[in-house]
């Protein structure tokens, strides 16, 4: 726990968040245990405490700082660094993961889930503490990590009050897959029986094969891997994959058009490659294929203006044309498109679907958005007027002084679940979890077996558990609200 001092005024950029982010290098604490907090600044300097270990791996000695306290007010800010679908484009090309709900989940690796009067669960985020100090500016991505840990803060509270006996540690992987490799070595992590984290994917990786060998249940809590985790039925993915993002939008689709009212379309090379996951998703629902495939329209990545597309030949004139771009990392070859059909369609309807990134484009025109129907799917919507988001932005403005922004959501939600999950059903609870689909804050926890079947059917392998839930969003009125 982080002890920090009251203000009566919260700072811009402050030097309260700042001291945070330096005293979480790693923190041990058991939220059963009461600690007294100082409003007096100068003590914090003496809760810190700092000792040098050799590092395993680099064979460097490194100065390490483990703080004890109670975090208190924080400054929070908004971070968009952090995008719904993180994952590396390489990491679809491979074979694509199928979801079986229905198969046995227990393969005689997982081992039976025993009941325990307390859990531990240990906590890998990146802070990059040691890379701060007093006069350093604290980076976007430092905020988000911090954000989020205070949501997870606000779980623990309520997780207390649900009687839920649980041991927390917070250890700092420094964005680094060596630190995080060495982290593997300290007592939080060989005896948890959880753990939630990291964040990037070269960590995530070293911490998955850890937890495998060591029959430990992970969290991934924020990666969306596509085919990271293989025959390892104790990762558990909490944000949908590239692949759940496209068989929800195809899904919501053809829920209103036919096959040959759409066209999928994207800049030619790794992003056509996408393609087959909306083709495969429409083959997949009942009637598709009598429908046909959808069209699609690879777009030379050098053709900046779009003036050799015959938009005549892709608006239907008496029909919805339906576009569906699967691309995110251009903004201004998104922007061109959008204006081109904007001034081709005419009074003819068109309706776009494209990806969660689209939501934080600072460079593209959002009456387009309007004009074209724009939908997106997204892994998090937060209803800002229902009662559980009313309750915790009150609870966390309460205890501090600030009010939550989305990555505090995501980090109650995912440790509220997981607390509940480990009372209910015990340490290898994610066996459990196709039959617990749960409405939270920022999201629908449902989950599904991610199988890979060899042979027969009954000769199969689990790669991991995902949430496959993924929101589709409509901008109306300047905004994306929940589609229908």
């Amino acid at each position: 726990m982080i002890s920090a001092p009251n203000h009566q005024q919260l700072l811009n950029g402050s030097k309260l968040l700042l001291f945070l982010l330096v005293a979480l290098v790693f923190t041990s604490c058991d939220p059963t245990k009461k600690i007294k907090s100082t409003s007096n600044p100068t003590t914090n300097s003496e809760i810190i405490k700092s000792r040098t270990k050799k590092n395993q791996s680099t064979g460097k000695i490194e100065i390490v700082t483990e703080v004890t306290g109670k975090m208190d007010t924080i400054n929070w800010k908004r971070d968009n660094s952090i995008p719904p679908i993180t994952s590396n484009p390489e990491d679809y090309t491979k074979k694509e993961e199928v979801a079986e709900p229905t198969a046995p989940v227990n393969d005689g690796k997982l081992g039976e889930s025993v009941q325990l009067g307390k859990y531990k669960i240990a906590v890998l985020l990146p802070f990059n503490a040691q890379k701060y100090n007093n006069t350093s500016s604290i980076p976007k991505s430092a905020q988000s990590v911090l954000d989020f840990y205070g949501g997870m803060k606000m779980a623990v509270d309520q997780l207390q009050y649900e009687n839920v006996n649980i041991s927390i540690s917070v250890l700092d992987t420094q964005k680094s897959e060596d630190v995080t490799k060495s982290l593997l070595n300290r007592s939080e992590l060989i005896n948890a029986d959880v753990i939630i984290g990291p964040t990037k994917k070269k960590t995530v990786s070293a911490v998955r094969k850890f937890a495998l060998q060591n029959k430990k249940t992970m969290i991934s809590p924020v990666y969306p891997s596509g085919t990271l985790a293989t025959n390892n039925p104790f990762f558990v993915q909490v944000s949908p994959s590239l692949v759940s993002h496209c068989q929800a939008i195809t899904q919501h689709v053809r829920k209103t058009y036919d096959a040959g009212q759409i066209v999928l379309i994207a800049k030619e090379g790794t992003e056509t490659k996408r393609f087959k996951y909306f083709q495969s998703a429409n083959k997949n629902i009942q009637g598709a294929t009598e429908g046909g495939r959808f069209k699609e329209y690879p777009i030379q990545s050098d053709l900046a203006d779009f003036d050799e597309i015959n938009f005549d030949e892709l608006i239907l004139p008496a029909e919805t044309t339906v576009f569906i771009i699967p691309s995110w990392s251009d903004e201004k070859f998104i922007n061109n498109f959008l204006r081109m059909v904007s001034i081709a369609k005419g009074q003819n309807e068109v309706v776009v679907y494209g990806m969660p990134q689209w939501i934080d484009f600072n460079n593209v025109d959002f009456d387009y958005y309007r004009r074209l129907n724009v939908h997106v799917s997204s892994s998090t919507f937060i209803d800002k007027y229902s009662v559980g988001a009313k309750d915790f932005r009150r609870d966390f403005f309460n205890k501090y002084g600030s009010i939550p922004l989305d990555d505090a959501f995501k980090g109650y939600d995912i440790l509220l679940y997981t607390g509940r999950m480990l009372k209910k059903h015990g340490n290898k609870f994610q066996q459990y979890l196709d039959k617990e689909e749960e409405q939270y804050n920022h999201t629908k926890f449902s989950f599904e077996t991610v199988t890979k079947t060899k042979r027969a059917p009954e000769d199969y392998s689990i790669n991991k558990f995902e949430n496959k839930y993924v929101n589709i969003l409509k901008f109306e009125d300047y905004q994306f609200k929940l589609a229908k």
